[in-house]
């Protein structure tokens, strides 16, 4: 399996270089001449944007990031981009639904590698602390061949970076209702050739909000008594620079959360309790051959254990992931490469201890026709345990219609092919798992425009996105004759939509006020299913809101910021017979806060209010959320930046 998978990147490597190897350097002083070179070396996740060419992303802002470092990647998607997510409770299981798919079909990728669960597979968005994310990115739509299996609705990217030339220590105190603190530090020091970030956390609940008991005669008040969670972390990250053409970076995150898992309250609690444990660990170099020619190069470590009701079970996964980024003619770039995956999973249902090979390989090309167009191409091949996967092509383009110094139009469009490789437990669960799963796989349209205008102290922006999905062998576990569950290919879904979004910046004086609105439409319905499932084609999925949006309003001038953030969910479906529909719910959040600087120090006091007018709602049906909550928090960093 490795053999096949280091002759296929080979493969394409070797034809890429005997192509183009010669013709490359005779353009390389016309490229850099003319500023066509590739970027600088340096620690960075940022090709994924620039070969999402055509599609729909939206990087999260660093700001947003700071001021909720206290909260989980879930919680930010949610207040920066409305996303919906299914949550069990505040702390608990927090899963995404992008355009109108499962969450198993969204790949959470850290510094480029993908660390959904194998067994799984998906991912907890409630596990990712703010605290240790530096950068973060959403990548909607199929983007299989950008980051591979599992990215049919999209991919969310997050990456760790260290600064040059800083040195900081920075301290964060949160507290707030039911029993809630956070506690984090950070400390960074670097310089110009070599740098290291060290941060820590520790947060806990005791999660004892009142809610409306539904099941109850009168529907009376009562108190969550089984819920409380606690979690803990450690993060490294630093760069070693020892020549100007080449540098190393390491990463390491370590964290655990031991949750009370809250149960519905249509039925007793049993006192359900899980422990997740992971580690993650990377070490990546990149080498610049030449300024037409870098070569980048990372190996990761990534481990799940979870430990539920004293059941535990482990995965493992070794990566290494090459790559060439090259120009080999004017105004051509591209990247070429491939990825080695080793898993070893130790899960009891499974009859033993499992290892599993994959590897792919890939080939991306952009090309820059003229200085309005961008035209990409990319295409990726994945082995798993011997066994081809759907290949997945995709198209794309940007068009700059009009630019100048106070108008810019952006068209863009893409086709894409993603696939997701069925989940360790759909294929080795015992009893139940099915060998023979195909993988779950789909086409994705869509199309949009950018558009900004500037105009004395005002900018207006504006985006709008529409698309389709058509998505078949989706994967249902299903009652069998012999009395246990089993996972079959078995319906197709049909999904299209589209993405709105306009804000507004208005330099008044010394304040800076902004206006910011998103809406989200998604219909999502199956288009054919199993014998049992035919009285549901047509039919919306569950929990998949057509309708969703915020609005958010912030002023802010030295030393005060003032934010008001405002979300709406639609009516979920709670199955696919659409016969239940859970009301849709609006939510309400404000925060204050003022700096102070005294020296190389800062001072940031905030004060948070969520869920204002105290909404009585359920994200997923008996598991009733927080009313309205309070926080406090203080930040303290101490700068001694050497520039």
């Amino acid at each position: 399996m490795y053999a096949v998978g280091i002759r296929v990147v080979g493969l394409v490597a070797c034809v890429i270089l005997f192509l183009f190897g010669a013709k490359g350097q005779e353009v390389a002083a016309d490229s850099v001449r003319m500023g066509k070179v590739l970027a600088p070396v340096e620690v960075s996740d940022t090709w994924l944007h620039s070969y999402a060419v055509g599609g729909h992303s939206e990087p999260l802002d660093p700001m947003a990031i700071q001021r909720q470092a206290a909260t989980s990647l879930g919680k930010l998607l949610q207040a920066q981009q409305g996303i919906y997510l299914k949550e069990y409770g505040p702390g608990m299981l927090s899963s995404i639904s992008l355009r109108g798919t499962s969450a198993s079909q969204t790949s959470l990728l850290w510094n480029g590698l993908l660390i959904n669960f194998p067994s799984l597979g998906q991912a907890d968005f409630s596990l990712i602390p703010n605290f240790f994310i530096d950068q973060a990115e959403v990548f909607y739509g199929g983007v299989s061949s950008l980051a591979g299996s599992g990215a049919i609705g999209g991919a969310v990217a997050v990456s760790d970076r260290v600064d040059k030339d800083l040195r900081s220590i920075g301290l964060t105190q949160e507290v707030g209702s039911f029993g809630t603190s956070f506690s984090g530090l950070k400390v960074k020091a670097s310089g110009e050739r070599a740098g290291i970030s060290l941060a820590g956390f520790y947060k806990k609940s005791d999660n004892d909000y009142t809610y409306r008991n539904l099941a109850k005669v009168g529907q009376p008040i009562e108190r969550q008594s089984h819920g409380a969670y606690m979690g803990k972390g450690l993060k490294a990250a630093a760069f070693w620079n020892p020549w100007s053409k080449g540098v190393f970076d390491l990463e390491g995150w370590l964290a655990q959360y031991d949750r009370e898992i809250i149960p519905p309250y249509t039925v007793a609690s049993v006192g359900d309790t899980q422990v997740d444990q992971s580690l993650r660990l990377s070490l990546g170099y990149v080498h610049s051959i030449s300024p037409l020619l870098k070569w980048e190069s990372r190996a990761g470590r990534i481990y799940d254990f979870i430990r539920f009701n004293g059941l535990a079970s482990a995965t493992t996964q070794y990566m290494w992931n090459n790559s060439i980024e090259w120009m080999p003619i004017s105004k051509v770039q591209l990247r070429a490469g491939g990825l080695i995956n080793h898993i070893a999973a130790d899960v009891p249902e499974y009859g033993g201890d499992l290892t599993e090979n994959r590897s792919n390989a890939f080939l991306m090309v952009n090309w820059f026709p003229s200085a309005r167009w961008t035209l990409n191409a990319k295409v990726r091949q994945e082995i798993v345990a011997g066994k081809w996967n759907p290949v997945s092509p995709s198209l794309g383009a940007d068009v700059l219609i009009l630019k100048s110094d106070e108008v810019s139009l952006n068209w863009r469009s893409q086709i894409s092919r993603s696939y997701r490789v069925p989940t360790l437990n759909d294929r080795y669960w015992s009893p139940g798992g099915n060998l023979n799963l195909k993988p779950e796989q789909g086409w994705n349209a869509e199309s949009g425009f950018d558009y900004s205008i500037k105009q004395g102290k005002h900018v207006l922006k504006a985006s709008a996105t529409g698309f389709a999905h058509w998505i078949q062998d989706w994967i249902l576990w299903l009652p069998q004759a012999a009395g246990y569950w089993s996972p079959v290919n078995v319906r197709n879904v049909f999904s299209r939509g589209g993405e709105l979004s306009a804000g507004h910046e208005w330099s008044a004086g010394e304040w800076v006020l902004t206006n910011d609105v998103n809406y989200k439409l998604t219909v999502s319905q199956i288009r054919a299913g199993y014998s049992g499932d035919d009285s549901n084609i047509g039919n919306q999925l569950p929990y998949v809101p057509l309708h969703q949006g915020s609005w958010s309003v912030g002023a802010q001038t030295w030393p005060w910021h003032f934010d008001s953030q405002v979300s709406f969910y639609g009516s979920r479906y709670t199955l696919v017979d659409n016969d239940i529909n859970l009301d849709a719910y609006t939510l309400w959040n404000l925060e204050a806060g003022r700096q102070i600087r005294a020296g190389k120090s800062l001072f940031s006091l905030s004060v948070k209010v969520d869920n204002v007018l105290g909404k009585r709602y359920e994200n997923l049906q008996y598991r009733p959320m927080p009313g309205r909550s309070f926080s406090f928090q203080l930040n303290y960093t101490l700068n001694q930046d050497k520039k």
